[in-house]
């Protein structure tokens, strides 16, 4: 990322501080309805628990500093072949995903008063929406 202008205290420290908004996920049972089990009955059974999708805003700072971060964490995930992608034999390589999903994200929610918080913590995060 150095080579990209972005630094790692950047991205250690400031980048946590320019998020000035987060809607955190919700979550809701997938269902499937199952027929058969009884003569004329339709069953929903739950089979996995589905999360919304984790959304962010950022300042961006005179340097685009954020915007550089994300669409490198993108093109990391989705490398090009090395040729320009107006050439015939241009494709898209991408790459696993434990090389590009964070271990550990954490989020700290505020009080007005700052005098409560409330810590989330999110595993294998990337960014897939800029």
């Amino acid at each position: 990322m150095n080579v990209r202008g972005v630094d790692y205290r950047f991205l250690t420290e400031t980048s946590g501080l320019l998020c000035n908004k987060a809607s955190l996920p919700g979550s809701r049972l997938g269902t499937r309805a199952i027929v058969g089990n009884f003569m004329g009955v339709t069953e929903n059974m739950a089979h996995s628990r589905i999360f919304s999708p984790l959304q962010l805003e950022f300042y961006v700072d005179n340097e685009y500093k954020t915007m550089k971060f994300l669409e490198h964490w993108i093109e990391f995930i989705a490398n090009g072949s090395g040729e320009t992608q107006s050439q015939a034999g241009y494709y898209h390589r991408m790459e696993y995903p434990n090389d590009y999903k964070t271990y550990q994200t954490k989020i700290t929610k505020f009080d007005r008063d700052y005098q409560y918080e409330l810590e989330y913590t999110f595993y294998g995060l990337f960014p897939y929406d800029l």
